[in-house]
């Protein structure tokens, strides 16, 4: 009996003999208890690690996404696969059925996970407060998958729109380091576009 069940018990016995009736056998009480799991939460999305990692499976919308079937649109999640972690940058691609993904988790159908290939420093920008500044030029790839079975649906890559980025982000006034040349927007939504917009394609 553990120590837990075994103080319940005998808090119930006391209990009893206090108000003068005799101590009886009482079984412990475990059946009632909520039972804690010690498994990790799924994969919130089917990305893998990296480029040459395994696809997960199964994930947070195994049970509950929407098929990749059907007329469009497709509701999209778009994923910036991190070292630390995935990080959401929907908002990067504007269209038809991408905010209601946001917005709306169980009707997601797609994922799209962007994995980032630096091509080393070109470019000299120049910053107020900041100097001189070299971002790195990028090659994006994104590989798509059906969010309900983790199915490979895509793969396409886009480059940056090799200028100096309009912003950057600056913490505790500290020169940042690793900035990247801007994604080519208008690339990546030309690519998404015929996924969450047209039919779906079987297999």
């Amino acid at each position: 009996m553990s120590q837990a069940h075994r103080g319940t018990s005998l808090t119930i016995i006391a209990l009893l003999c206090f108000i003068g009736l005799p101590a009886v056998a009482i079984p412990t009480l475990s059946w009632l208890l909520p039972s804690r799991s010690t498994e990790p939460p799924p994969p919130d999305a089917p990305c893998p690690a990296d480029l040459k990692g395994a696809v997960r499976t199964p994930t947070q919308y195994t049970d509950k996404a929407s098929p990749y079937q059907g007329a469009g649109p497709h509701p999209m999640r778009l994923v910036e696969v991190l070292p630390e972690g995935n990080h959401d940058i929907s908002y990067l691609a504007v269209g038809p059925g991408v905010y209601e993904a946001n917005f709306h988790p169980e009707k997601v159908q797609l994922v799209a996970c962007e994995y980032a290939i630096e091509r080393g420093a070109v470019l000299a920008c120049e910053y107020s407060g900041l100097g001189v500044l070299r971002p790195m030029r990028v090659t994006y790839v994104y590989r798509v998958y059906e969010a309900k079975t983790s199915r490979f649906i895509k793969e396409f890559r886009i480059g940056t729109v090799r200028r100096c980025p309009n912003e950057i982000g600056v913490y505790n006034g500290e020169r940042p380091n690793g900035i990247r040349e801007e994604r080519d927007r208008t690339a990546l939504e030309k690519a998404l576009a015929p996924l969450v917009e047209r039919p779906a394609k079987d297999g």
